[in-house]
Parts: C-alpha cells; structure tokens; sequence
C-alpha cells in the first residue's frame, strides 16, 4: 500500500509515472517508481519530478529479481511475504497499480505461462538490480551467463 505522504507524479499527458518521498531533511525528496523501489538518491523536489518523469516508467522494463517457489502454482501466487525457501528468480513486470505488482517468470517453463505473482507495492520481495541478479549460485553477484554455440557470455 502507498503511503499518504508519498505525491504522485504525473507526464504532462496525465500518465502517472511515480511518487516524491519525503527524505526527512528539509527540501529533500526521494523519487521512487511506481512499484515503490527508489530511481534516485534524495533531491530537490524539481529534479526528483523532472527524473521520475523522464526515467520513471523506463526503469520498469527489463529484469527484475523476485523472490518466489521453484514453481508457480496455477493461478495467482500472493507473493508479498516470501516464505522460507523461496529463492529469487528473474521475472518481468506485467501489471503495476497502487494496489500491487504482477509479475511473471522472465522464461517461464510451458506450465507456468499462466501463473503469475501478485507482490505488493512496495515489495521487498521484488527487486530491480542492473544486468545481474542478486545472488549466483555460488552466492556472488554476477551476470547470468547462457550457452550459445557452446561460448558462455553475459545475457545483453
């Protein structure tokens, strides 16, 4: 859920592309994304609302991390309060409201085409974090790799 100190933003044709956050120093607010997930640090309310306006809903394309089950169950998973064992998994935004954030598998397998996850906004289950996840598998961050014509190289 939004919080009511957080102000909406909105491009010149109406199209709400994020919210100003008070910082708690005077004249500093923090532009945060419409899925509650900080675009910058804490600045003037002016430069905040001209970065939300102009990076605000292209930050939300591409991978995000999000931490969901080994499989999506059928339906949609409440995915809010990951449980113990829910690993993060590299996913794509579908829907964003005040509401919540549907997100979906970035390759889902054929059985999870039609299972998407509902996290809240904002969602410390949901992350955006650059070209590599949060985690390896060896527990280091780093760029996931696929096997091309046998040459391992970093996913563009």
């Amino acid at each position: 859920m939004i919080a009511s100190d957080w102000t909406p933003v909105h491009r010149a044709d109406g199209e709400h592309v994020g919210y100003l956050v008070p910082d708690g120093a005077p004249d500093l607010v923090l532009p945060m994304t419409l899925v509650g997930s900080p675009l910058g640090p804490p600045t003037g309310p002016d430069v905040a609302r001209a970065d939300l306006v102009e990076r605000g809903l292209r930050y939300l394309d591409r991978r995000w991390w999000c931490r969901l089950p080994a499989q999506l169950p059928g339906g949609v998973l409440p995915a809010g309060s990951p449980l113990p064992g829910w690993d993060w998994r590299p996913v794509l935004l579908v829907e964003v409201s005040p509401g919540g954030c549907r997100v979906r598998p970035e390759w889902p397998p054929p059985e999870e085409l039609t299972a998407p996850a509902l996290c809240r906004v904002p969602s410390p289950a949901c992350e955006r974090r650059g070209a590599e996840g949060p985690f390896s598998t060896a527990g280091e961050r780093r760029e996931p790799v696929a096997d091309v014509g046998r040459a391992d190289r970093p996913l563009r």
